[in-house]
């Protein structure tokens, strides 16, 4: 996870974090603040990137993963200039798996467009783009046998659980182990989010 500071008080002989906006003793998070004393002057930080080719030695601040890291989740050496995600055994729905990549949403309206090699995606082994909120949706490839699926998945809360439906499956379009993949999720600033897939870049399903 990615740490940030807050200003803390003293209240009672307790550390309070926040802001005690009412004068109580319950602090609220603050997204700016005055800097500390003592602290060395500094230009401000550049926004965290956009784009990210994953030419770097270390995954970028700006990516966490669903639950605790592990260096066997993924390698930025095994194949230079790419990011590898290496598939990880489980049977558990897509909430709560923690070698699930994911960023931080930044802004109301956006696109993101990943490109993918999945011509190593064995029997078994599922591969996509997700959004993440209350519940998620995804978009994802599936292996299964001699089969390969486009499947479209929704995780909705249901009582005091998180359940998966696959609300829609079909054969894939192209073959898979011969191109790459291009996916994009595109999020609208009503809260409507499309996904699409292209074997090209250009043509988008």
């Amino acid at each position: 996870r990615i740490g940030h500071l807050q200003p803390v008080f003293w209240e009672g002989d307790w550390p309070v974090s926040g802001v005690s906006k009412e004068q109580k003793d319950i602090g609220e998070p603050v997204m700016r603040y005055k800097k500390p004393n003592g602290c060395e002057i500094s230009e401000p930080r550049q926004p965290e990137k956009a784009l990210d080719n994953f030419n770097e030695e270390e995954l970028g601040l700006q990516w966490q993963w669903m639950g605790n890291p592990n260096d066997t989740f993924f390698s930025l050496t095994e194949r230079k200039g790419y990011l590898r995600l290496n598939s990880v055994p489980t049977q558990d729905i897509l909430w709560n798996c923690a070698h699930v990549l994911t960023r931080k949403i930044t802004c109301e309206s956006f696109q993101v467009t990943v490109k993918m090699d999945l011509s190593k995606l064995a029997d078994g082994n599922k591969a996509g783009i997700a959004m993440f909120g209350g519940g998620y949706a995804s978009l994802m490839i599936s292996v299964e046998g001699e089969q390969t699926f486009i499947c479209y998945v929704e995780g909705t809360s249901e009582k005091e659980f998180m359940e998966e439906r696959i609300l829609a499956k079909e054969p894939l379009f192209f073959d898979h182990k011969t191109t790459s993949v291009s996916m994009k999720s595109e999020f609208k600033r009503d809260g409507w989010l499309c996904f699409s897939v292209s074997e090209d870049g250009v043509h988008w399903k």
